[in-house]
């Protein structure tokens, strides 16, 4: 007695549901009985219809095997979520799935009627999956499977049933290459941040089974141009906080269409959908997935039991932070679909390149440049245009000696004299006018910038003049012979106005009393501001004579000649307006 069947005939059926003696009803082995789904038989013989010695047509070429290992190890086992892997990373894994008694034929009349003949007693299928992720959003893999196929021990009797009727090659054994699967995979939308995350992903199978073995039957498509399938998927992920993700897979995969006896095989729509609790950092993965698919078009099988192969999967992968993976998963079927097992055992191994760990940026003064390119990460960089790149604060970005705050030119060097500016050349001859005698007439540098030979250099803090001030033996008149140096210091002052204050000073030697020596140096220090005033007309506001007579000796205890001489001068000091730098020894009349 058969039940909601799709039946060969009078004697081979394939079951959704049986209450025959001896078998009980629901998702075991009978209720997987779909042996028929790819048998063409003769017709002719008894009450079969099939004619004695008949020999069977080819039999078809699918992929019995329903599992498909998810891409990443940060999947599923067979529900993907819509993540990337990161620039450059790469990663693989090694699943290893077995199933038992996949597949099945029921026989309801004939020589040995009321048997449940297991055609494929079990599978045990190898993928090897490769991954690369490109930037942030782009995936592309490889799954190259390999099978491994066991048939039943079947009785004499049902071996040469099957002989009889031309199904004697259905009895698989050995093993062989599967269909190879090459795709890529896009994030459209969001990250383990988001919410809602969207995905799409495209595959390429090649036929890779049947030209490496052309008479299998079970391992993938059959050897027909163009010899490649496509599987088109959309994936989406629910993230429900930080410990809870709910993939969902909708998808459409291409198949040469074969029309076969109460099975119709050709595209198919696959769906999946998964909760995955996430513990220990994310490390460990606990998971839950119903996986499975059905034919693609109404008319053709769509949504029929033996059609629609779905298993419910429970599983953990555990993932260490150096990459590597590990993870096991047993299923069953939970409908009579075609390659349905009564259970599976799923176990992988996989690793993916840890992620570059995040170095924390860490900027210590606060100037927005981090510690680890700050090459002065306590002070703060100061952002004025020069150097702020360093991280570091430039206080005299000139290197002039100026501190900018101070520098009227910050990024010009220039001397103190010009507040850090630099030097002007209005005559352009090279010399500074600050010390050139003759700033508005070119002249070499050893005539301190003027055409004609010089007596007096421009030096800091004085005039210094290269011959002595002459004056009449102890007398305050001055020589003629002196006159051009003092005109030469008249002109020098009359072309540099900065200079604002000349203090004239004069200087004896010991000889003689040292209160007529400062009377006397009094007087020459006037006579000598008298003609740069009334001879070379520097302005008199400009000018201040001070005597200092043997005070200030040049060197000290002279004895010869030539060291009493060199006491003996008068000196041009720059002082500022107002000063008068004198000796703190008390003047003597």
């Amino acid at each position: 007695m058969v039940r909601r069947g799709r039946c060969l005939g009078e004697g081979v059926c394939a079951l959704e549901r049986t209450e025959e003696a001896g078998v009980k009803g629901g998702p075991t082995r009978a209720s997987r009985a779909w042996g028929v789904a790819f048998m063409t038989i003769a017709s002719g013989l008894g009450g079969l219809g099939l004619a004695s010695g008949a020999t069977g047509q080819t039999l078809p070429q699918f992929d019995l095997n329903q599992f498909r290992p998810s891409e990443l190890t940060t999947d599923g086992f067979a529900v993907s979520n819509a993540d990337g892997q990161g620039h450059l990373r790469f990663g693989f894994q090694v699943y290893l799935d077995f199933s038992r008694d996949p597949l099945e034929l029921q026989v309801t009349n004939g020589p040995i009627p009321d048997q449940r003949l297991q055609l494929v007693h079990s599978q045990l299928t190898g993928h090897l999956t490769w991954s690369l992720g490109l930037w942030e959003r782009l995936v592309v893999f490889m799954d190259v499977p390999y099978n491994f196929i066991l048939g039943d021990n079947l009785s004499s009797d049902a071996v040469a049933f099957l002989d009889s009727i031309g199904l004697g090659s259905v009895i698989p054994a050995g093993r062989g290459l599967g269909d190879l699967y090459l795709g890529a995979r896009g994030v459209l939308y969001g990250t383990r941040e988001n919410i809602f995350q969207l995905a799409a992903q495209a595959t390429l199978t090649a036929n890779t089974a049947s030209a490496s073995r052309p008479q299998q039957n079970y391992l993938g498509e059959p050897s027909k141009s163009p010899n490649i399938g496509g599987w088109f998927e959309l994936l989406g992920t629910f993230n429900a906080g930080d410990y809870v993700r709910i993939p969902l897979n909708v998808g459409y995969k291409t198949a040469f269409t074969q029309d076969l006896p109460s099975l119709d095989i050709g595209n198919q729509l696959t769906f999946g959908a998964a909760v995955q609790v996430l513990l220990a950092q994310d490390r460990l993965m606990l998971t839950m997935e119903a996986f499975g698919r059905t034919a693609a078009a109404s008319g053709t099988g769509f949504g029929g039991s033996q059609e629609t192969p779905v298993e419910l999967l429970g599983g953990f992968k555990y993932r260490h932070p150096k990459g590597f993976a590990v993870g096991l998963a047993g299923t069953g079927g939970v409908t009579s679909g075609y390659g349905n097992p009564d259970w599976r055992l799923i176990g992988m191994l996989g690793y993916t390149m840890p992620e570059k760990e995040k170095v924390l940026a860490v900027d210590t003064d606060g100037d927005g440049i981090v510690d680890e390119h700050d090459a002065c990460p306590k002070d703060p960089e100061d952002f004025d245009g020069f150097r702020d790149e360093d991280g570091c604060p430039d206080f005299d970005n000139d290197a002039d000696g100026i501190l900018d705050v101070d520098d009227a030119c910050p990024d010009e060097p220039g001397p103190p004299e010009n507040n850090g500016c630099p030097d002007p050349d209005r005559d352009g001859d090279g010399v500074p006018d600050r010390i050139d005698n003759c700033p508005d007439e070119p002249g070499p540098v050893e005539n301190q910038g003027c055409p004609e030979e010089q007596q007096v250099v421009i030096e800091d803090d004085q005039l210094e003049v290269l011959d002595k001030v002459y004056f009449n033996l102890n007398s305050a008149q001055l020589q003629r012979r002196s006159h051009g140096l003092l005109d030469n210091v008249a002109e020098v002052l009359n072309a540099h106005p900065e200079i604002s204050i000349i203090r004239v000073e004069g200087h004896t030697d010991e000889t003689g009393p040292s209160g007529y020596n400062m009377t006397l140096s009094q007087r020459r220090t006037e006579s000598v501001v008298r003609y740069l005033i009334e001879e070379g007309g520097v302005s008199e506001e400009r000018l201040i004579a001070e005597g200092f007579g043997e005070t200030r000796p040049l060197v000290p205890n002279a004895t010869t000649k030539m060291q009493l001489a060199a006491n003996r001068r008068v000196e041009f000091h720059i002082a500022e307006a107002g000063s008068e730098d004198t000796d703190d020894t008390p003047l003597e009349e």
